[in-house]
């Protein structure tokens, strides 16, 4: 399951022992994993970090399983979600699936249960049709082929040089790209500093979302939180 190493999962589940038991055994198949004790701290995690799966329990304390996935729901469609419930009640469950509910969990959860959903997760991973898109963060995907932002299920044009410049940040995503370097990223022709940034600024007014950090002095990197 080498796939799930690269991505970052998010737990809610109110019960403490529980979920410090589960977060201990997921990290062992995840790059990082968020914890939350209900729906709302969830949702601030989910909009700070940049998660790739979700495992949330069913009831829930301020905001439960229900509500907290129709949330996420209204901006991702397709992050895959896993629902933790201690109900049999199979009406209950189904009512659920116009979520589009990746698996059920039903509890007690054992170390063999999360293995063997992991694997399907992670063969479903490998027969991802989508592997012309590269994610940036929780909001915006970058496609390869069209060579456009995808921002909320929509596509944003770019021109040459926002092509560019987005994908020397992509092919260095962990990394602060300097000016210097930059300066001659464009078709070999020399952009001065002030060109780079009034280039940066028509591109955030353009996407309207923020996934541009300027590292002060030093030049830029994606920011992908």
């Amino acid at each position: 399951m080498n796939k799930l190493k690269n991505l970052n999962a998010l737990l809610l589940e109110d019960d403490d022992s529980l979920r410090d038991e589960l977060k201990e055994i997921l990290s062992i198949f995840f790059k990082n994993v968020y914890s939350a004790e209900n729906g709302l701290v969830g949702l601030d995690l989910y909009e700070s970090k940049n998660i790739d799966i979700i495992f949330t329990d069913y009831v829930m304390p301020q905001m439960d399983g229900c509500t907290f996935i129709k949330k996420i729901r209204e901006s991702n469609k397709d992050i895959p979600v896993l629902i933790l419930t201690n109900y049999t009640d199979k009406d209950k469950l189904l009512s659920l699936i116009t979520l589009n509910i990746t698996e059920f969990l039903i509890k007690p959860v054992n170390y063999e249960n999360i293995v063997e959903v992991l694997e399907k997760i992670d063969s479903s991973l490998d027969l991802e049709p989508n592997s012309n898109f590269i994610k940036i963060n929780n909001h915006i995907d970058y496609d390869k082929e069209k060579k456009c932002l995808i921002i909320d299920n929509k596509e944003v044009s770019l021109t040459k040089n926002e092509i560019s410049f987005i994908e020397i940040l992509i092919t260095n995503q962990n990394s602060t790209i300097s000016f210097e370097s930059l300066a001659y990223a464009f078709d070999n022709t020399y952009k001065s500093e002030q060109a780079i940034k009034n280039m940066i600024y028509r591109l955030n007014q353009k996407t309207k979302v923020k996934f541009l950090k300027n590292i002060q002095g030093i030049g830029y990197k994606i920011d992908n939180s």
